[in-house]
C-alpha cells in the first residue's frame, strides 16, 4: 500500500499561489491509453485484485475519481487499514482542488472523517497527524478545519517525534502568525538535520514517510532560505525515487534543486537543472524566468 500514499500538502489558500508546486491531474492526450489499460482487468475474475490493478493505474493516470471508488472498495475489504483511510482522504482533498467550489465539500468532509478514522485506527501514525494537522488549519470550521484541534495534535505529534513535532507547529505558526514567524522553526530543523548527517542515509529519514515529502523538504528550505545541502540531499531522493505515483511534476523538483544549487554558487549545474525541467515541461514560465 506505500505506493498509493500521498503527502496532504494541501494548500487551499496558500501564501503565494505561485510558489508552490501543483498537483498533477488526468491529461486528457492519455485518455485512451488509459481506457485500453483497464480493458486488460475487465473479465478478470478475481474481482480483489483486479481492484487494487484498478487502483494502480487510476494512480499512474490520475484519475482521482476512480481512485477514490477503488479506495473505498479496498476499505470494504480491509475495514482496520489506518493506511487505506489516510490515502482516500488525502486523494479527496486533490479532487476537492480539481472540481468547482460548489462541488468541493463533499470531498472536504469525507477528507476530514477519512483521516480521523485512520488515526483512530493508529494513533500514531504521523504521516495522518502532519496531514490532518494541515488541512485543520487550511479548511474553514463549516467543513471540519479547526485551528485549536490542530494545536492539539502538533503538541500531541511533538512527543511522539520532536522533529517532525518541530516541522508541525512551523506550518501552525505559519499559519496562525505568518509565514516570517515561521521561519526560525524550519530553519532550526534543517539545521538539526544537518547536524545530525541526514545527507548520510535519507532513505532512512524518508523510509516511513509519505511519497512527496522529500520534496516538501527541499520546497521549504528554498522558501526558508535554510540550509541548502538539506535540500539538495532531500531533492536528489525525490528524483531518485521519481515513479507514475507520484502527484506532483518532477518539472518542479529540477526548478528546486536548480534555485538549491544557485544558492550553493553552482550557476553552471543550476542552469542545467532549469534546462531540465524546461524540457519536461516546455510551457513551465517560472523557469523560462531563471533562463531567458
Amino acid at each position: 500500500m506505500r505506493e498509493w500514499a500521498v503527502i496532504f500538502f494541501l494548500c487551499l489558500c496558500p501564501l503565494n499561489a505561485q510558489e508552490y508546486a501543483p498537483f498533477k491531474g488526468f491529461d486528457s492526450a492519455n485518455t485512451k491509453a488509459y481506457q485500453q489499460e483497464k480493458k486488460k482487468w475487465a473479465n478478470h475474475t478475481d474481482l480483489r485484485e483486479k481492484n487494487r490493478e484498478l487502483i494502480k493505474l487510476a494512480y499512474a493516470f490520475k484519475d482521482y475519481e476512480g481512485l477514490i471508488d477503488g479506495l473505498e472498495k479496498e476499505i470494504k475489504v480491509h475495514p482496520k487499514k489506518a493506511g487505506l483511510y489516510y490515502s482516500l482522504a488525502g486523494i479527496q482533498g486533490i479532487r476537492s482542488l480539481e472540481v468547482s467550489k460548489i462541488f468541493a465539500p463533499p470531498y472536504l468532509r469525507g477528507m476530514i472523517q477519512n483521516f480521523e478514522k485512520a488515526l483512530q485506527l493508529s494513533p500514531q501514525f504521523i504521516p495522518a497527524i502532519e496531514a490532518y494537522i494541515e488541512v485543520l488549519c487550511k479548511i474553514p470550521s463549516l467543513f471540519g478545519g479547526s485551528k485549536e484541534k490542530a494545536k492539539e495534535w502538533v503538541e500531541n505529534l511533538k512527543k511522539i517525534s520532536p522533529l517532525d513535532g518541530a516541522l508541525a507547529e512551523a506550518f501552525f505558526i505559519r499559519e496562525t502568525q505568518g509565514f516570517s514567524a515561521a521561519i526560525p522553526i524550519y530553519q532550526s530543523v534543517f539545521e538539526q538535520l544537518q547536524t545530525e548527517a541526514f545527507c548520510d542515509a535519507p532513505a532512512v529519514f524518508f523510509k516511513e514517510k509519505s511519497i512527496n515529502y522529500p520534496y516538501k523538504i527541499a520546497e521549504m528550505v528554498v522558501l526558508t532560505s535554510s540550509s541548502p545541502e538539506v535540500g539538495l540531499c532531500a531533492i536528489n531522493y525525490f528524483i531518485e525515487k521519481a515513479s507514475l505515483y507520484y502527484n506532483l511534476p518532477l518539472e518542479w523538483a529540477y526548478y528546486r534543486k536548480g534555485q538549491l544549487l544557485q544558492r550553493q554558487g553552482e550557476d553552471v549545474l543550476a542552469k542545467s537543472m532549469f534546462k531540465k525541467a524546461l524540457e519536461i515541461n516546455p510551457k513551465f514560465e517560472k523557469v523560462k524566468k531563471e533562463l531567458f
